[in-house]
């Protein structure tokens, strides 16, 4: 089975892997809660292979952002 791990580290490598030198991309994390500084309470079984794979797109030029919305009835 193809989980949400493997689909993002997937993704995340071809994008790094993509990148031709002096060239930048940037990952945008969309979060529709407050999640000041993105910290995470429990970490999962698989956050060390995430945060390696992250760590490693990160020098090949993928930048990671964060946006946090609030939804109401008449604006985000």
């Amino acid at each position: 089975p193809f989980n949400s791990t493997d689909r993002f580290v997937k993704h995340i490598n071809e994008l790094a892997n993509s990148l031709e030198k002096k060239q930048r991309a940037i990952l945008l994390n969309c979060f529709i809660y407050d999640n000041p500084g993105f910290r995470v309470s429990v970490k999962s079984t698989n956050n060390n292979l995430v945060k390696t794979q992250i760590e490693k797109s990160i020098q090949k030029g993928v930048e990671i952002w964060q946006v946090n919305f609030r939804i109401t009835q008449t604006k985000v």
